[in-house]
């Protein structure tokens, strides 16, 4: 998808011969910083050869902007750039070639030379530029030898049959690239004569030029000529270079590797050693250094190779065993069966070394397979034990020092195996004790390295050499705890040595091999089998208890191995590290997305199971359901898995993971595949839906409860209920609301409850809180009964009927105590009865005022008295303050006289005042005395006293219902002091 991005052109630009997709590429600066981020990226992946796919992206990017950038110095610095992705991917193509000459088995060899293949042809792709710009990557004899090179790798691991490869994408873009290039390199090597001679040299170290290359003529004008040059000791041969396909003939013969049709026939002379039958009718020499024996085909023996010195080979068959000796200068030694010595060494040093007994010392050589040179000759580097019964030795003495391999059945190893028997099995572990009393623990096909002080046992930690600062964590409280994926057999989990033990990082190593499963003790026991496995792969998972979870290394099929685990190891209580069952954390990842993030579905079961195959056992997790008898839909039959508990066979299973294969469908239009993805399943579909929607009730939507349709479902025939159960006041009540009564029992005694509430909240809902809510649950009446009454009169049935019916059910549901059933009918008659749409509740000018009942229903004339002697005029003020003094009257005579003329005066005005507005009541609004002065001038004008009044609330609204033979009628009662 990259590449097609990359390579867009969409609409040409208005103004230049550019594209709209590439005017960024005629910016100097963004070209620049282009390459900065090309050329930072490459220097963090160039160490790690599974980045190829990335390559390719990167260098697919720096082509196009050496082919579309207007600049010269930007070109230049993009070839610079290609050149370092080459020389990257020379690096990692040689080590594919190596890793595939070394290969011990046919599907590791396949494995790698499909890398090497891929290799190559990523590396020809620094080359994919236009023609005008083709000598920017290739103007020097170093490009263009890594570019035959690259042609010779292609040619030699290109299966016969490339329709079916998931690289074939990549491998028709690399031969259009030798089609383009072929007049190119024609016009190359006839330019400069030595560049192809070197070429040559390189693929092929013994090649010495001779003649000058040739080019023949129509039909094989493809094809370039020369003959190498002569000596004493060898002859000139003539050499063949096909410029398109990248093929080297030698002397007419393929040269690299042996054409499938040719076979190895020895053969055998008389022996001349006592006791054997046949010896090779010539000796293992450089003369004929191509001759390989194969014994271990027969004998359980490894194959043998050259050796720079004669050594002769015998054989005899004894009681139908094969018999192998070899015979170097005076020394004999005969090859040992590695089936003789199961059980006493580990398996890496049965499978990979040839045994070789000198039967005059009786000490028995271990010599590698994959080391040529030491093969038929003895090496002091290699394993010797001396089977002597006087002098039993073992060791290892080379440019390391010495070694010595710990007994396979010591105390040490068995504590080994113990602590190691999770993911390896006794047989491939192997211990060795260095000089310094170093213990290294080897799992050789994991490709993993431990050690510990062998001096001190119990107090050192065991560490890995792969993962820096981690060791084996055996704590006795955590150690190989994970708090998940309980029931799995195959793990071992490291901690970091540094950090203190509740907060060390731990990482969960899981080996990748086929799953098989068993319920013991009813619950799920899960064994990862890898013994039939060369290499093992493994999944390496962060314990990240942060965020509750494993955290896989990016990868697909180590994110679909967790979920896999996950679902198998699953029990009907949570894990405590994902504080989630193993289904349902299985279902959270399966359809998260990450689980659509990848490239393509591989079908390669070679180390392990595939992306698809472990999609597969997913969906097989779900239990198979089908009509019985088939020919009729009256009965299911399920079909579960006997070996897994039934909470494990979860029903989504197989939706979520037919999900993920419909996202590949729609996404492999941008691969090479012929793969047939679907996932093969003979339940019914209907089924299927039935058993999600009868499992919603018991599952959340995230979980296998998300479910749309009620068509599956039955009808459900309710229990004996009565009205005084809290289910028979809900059933009661939705049936008046649904048939909309107009004739509901409301109460008759309105009023003694808005009493006993004392106080009525004015306060508005808006009409968006009306409806089912959890706040209905515990509301308040007196706060609610004034947005209640307002919603219900305006309400209609059409739109508010069920929002009605869901706030008077949960208030019904309260109970008798709590709300009674006929206040709620009453409030049922709100919106039923239109008669009370245009009865208006008393006008409020403030919505946080509340109606204050406690006042009561009629007015008082001392809590009138109380708010009008607020507002007298002070003695100083008053007519009586200005009195005079009468003739021989004292000064204290006057002011009690003066006191007194006042109070009195006070008291008729107080009481005037007060039986004026007494006298008013019931009314709207208060109104003043047409001459106040005349009753009352020792208190203030009207003006401040009426609004004062009306604001302190003399007049409280409140409204009830009473109930007579005609119906209802709404009564405005106003209270106040």
């Amino acid at each position: 998808m990259a590449n097609h991005l990359a390579g867009q052109a969409l609409r040409r630009h208005q103004w230049t011969h550019t594209r709209e997709s590439h005017s960024n590429l005629r910016d100097k600066d963004f070209c620049s910083l282009m390459l900065d981020a090309l050329t930072s990226t490459l220097h963090i992946i160039k160490k790690n050869w599974l980045e190829q796919i990335s390559m390719q992206n990167l260098i697919e990017l720096g082509a196009r902007l050496l082919c579309l950038t207007p600049f010269p110095e930007i070109k230049g610095l993009a070839a610079k750039f290609l050149r370092e992705c080459r020389n990257v991917c020379m690096v990692w193509m040689q080590d594919m070639i190596k890793r595939m000459n070394s290969a011990n088995s046919d599907a590791s060899f396949e494995k790698w030379q499909h890398l090497a293949l891929t290799m190559a042809a990523t590396c020809r792709l620094t080359f994919n530029v236009d023609l005008t710009d083709i000598n920017f990557v290739i103007s020097s004899e170093d490009d263009f030898t890594s570019f035959i090179q690259c042609a010779a790798c292609v040619h030699e691991n290109t299966p016969p049959n490339i329709s079916k490869n998931p690289d074939r994408l990549l491998l028709d873009r690399d031969t259009r690239l030798a089609h383009r290039m072929e007049p190119y390199l024609r016009k190359l090597i006839t330019e400069n004569e030595g560049w192809l001679d070197a070429a040559v040299k390189r693929h092929w170290p013994e090649y010495i030029a001779g003649e000058p290359w040739k080019l023949l003529t129509s039909p094989n004008e493809r094809w370039i000529t020369t003959i190498t040059k002569g000596g004493t000791d060898r002859l000139p041969m003539k050499v063949h270079y096909n410029l398109l396909e990248g093929t080297f003939l030698v002397d007419g013969l393929p040269f690299g590797r042996l054409p499938k049709e040719y076979n190895r026939i020895f053969s055998v002379n008389k022996a001349n050693m006592p006791g054997m039958s046949f010896q090779m009718a010539h000796s293992v020499s450089p003369a004929n250094e191509d001759l390989q024996v194969s014994p271990s085909k027969a004998l359980n023996a490894p194959k043998a190779v050259a050796h720079e010195y004669t050594t002769q080979v015998y054989f005899a068959m004894r009681q139908g065993n094969l018999i192998i000796r070899t015979k170097l200068g005076s020394e004999v030694y005969e090859i040992i069966p590695h089936s003789k010595l199961e059980g006493d060494f580990p398996h890496t040093m049965l499978n990979s070394f040839v045994h070789f007994l000198h039967l005059t010392d009786q000490r028995l050589e271990f010599r590698p397979l994959d080391d040529s040179t030491s093969l038929w000759r003895p090496s002091p580097s290699n394993w010797v034990v001396s089977i002597s019964k006087d002098h039993p030795n073992w060791r290892a003495e080379g440019t390391i020092g010495m070694l010595r391999l710990i007994d396979y059945h010591s105390p040490t190893t068995q504590a080994m195996n113990q602590l190691f028997k999770s993911i390896e099995s006794p047989s491939h572990l192997e211990l060795t004790l260095t000089s310094n009393q170093t213990v290294n623990v080897k799992l050789a096909r994991y490709n993993l390295d431990f050690e510990f002080n062998g001096t001190n046992i119990q107090e050192s930690h065991i560490k890995c050499r792969n993962f820096p600062e981690m060791v084996v964590d055996v704590r006795p409280t955590v150690g190989q705890d994970l708090g998940t994926l309980y029931g799995l057999k195959n793990y071992l989990v490291l901690r970091e040595a540094a950090s203190t033990l509740n907060s060390a990082v731990r990482i969960v190593i899981i080996p990748h091999g086929k799953v098989h499963y068993t319920t013991e003790e009813h619950h799920t026991s899960i064994q990862i089998v890898t013994d039939n496995l060369d290499t093992v792969n493994y999944h390496l998972y962060t314990v990240d208890t942060l965020l509750g979870c494993l955290v896989a290394n990016g990868s697909m099929r180590s994110h679909l191995f967790k979920i896999y685990l996950h679902a198998l190891t699953a029990y009907c209580l949570p894990d405590p590290l994902t504080g989630l069952t193993g289904t349902e954390q299985a279902l959270d990842n399966l359809r998260s997305a990450s689980s659509l993030s990848f490239q393509k579905l591989d079908a390669d079961t070679t180390i392990g199971p595939s992306k698809f195959e472990l999609l597969s056992c997913i969906s097989k997790l779900s239990p198979k359901r089908t009509f019985y008898p088939s020919h009729l839909r009256t009965m299911q039959q399920i079909e579960w898995q006997e070996s897994l508990p039934s909470y494990c066979q979860h029903w989504e299973f197989h939706s979520a993971v037919n999900s993920i294969l419909q996202h590949w469908e729609r996404t492999k239009i941008f691969q090479v595949t012929t793969m047939d993805v679907k996932v093969s399943d003979s339940s019914h579909e209907d089924l299927r839906k039935r058993a999600s929607i009868r499992g919603a009730a018991y599952q959340p939507s995230e979980y296998g409860g998300n479910v749309n349709t009620r068509i599956h479902d039955k009808e459900y025939i309710a229990g004996e209920l009565t009205d005084e159960t809290m289910e028979g006041r809900v059933c009661q009540i939705s049936s008046l609301v649904n048939n909309w009564m107009v004739n509901p029992t409301p109460t008759k005694n309105l009023a003694s409850y808005l009493h006993k509430w004392q106080t009525i909240s004015s306060k508005t809902n808006p009409s968006s809180s009306i409806g089912y809510r959890h706040y209905w649950h515990s509301s308040r009446m007196e706060q609610d009964w004034y947005s209640l009454y307002n919603f219900c009169r305006k309400s209609s049935k059409s739109h508010d009927q069920y929002k009605i019916l869901f706030v008077l059910a949960t208030l019904s549901y309260r109970g008798e105590d709590d709300v009674p059933m006929e206040l709620i009918e009453t409030i049922l008659a709100f919106a039923t009865h239109r008669v009370f749409a245009i009865m208006n509740p008393p006008d409020v000018p403030n919505t946080k005022t509340e109606y204050r009942l406690e006042f009561g229903c009629q007015a008082i004339s001392s809590d009138i008295r109380q708010i009008v002697s607020q507002y007298v005029v002070d003695f100083d003020s008053s007519e009586e303050y200005r009195l005079s003094q009468n003739y021989g009257e004292s000064d204290h005579e006057h002011w009690n006289r003066r006191q007194r003329a006042y109070k009195s005066r006070l008291e008729d005005h107080i009481d005037n005042a007060v039986s004026y507005y007494h006298a008013q009541w019931v009314c709207e609004s208060l109104s003043p005395p047409a001459r106040a002065r005349d009753h009352w001038n020792l208190l203030y004008s009207d003006s401040a006293l009426t609004p004062s009044t009306r604001d302190s609330h003399i007049g409280t609204t409140i409204a009830y219902i009473c109930s007579t033979s005609k119906g209802f009628k709404w009564n405005l009662t106003q209270s106040g002091p």
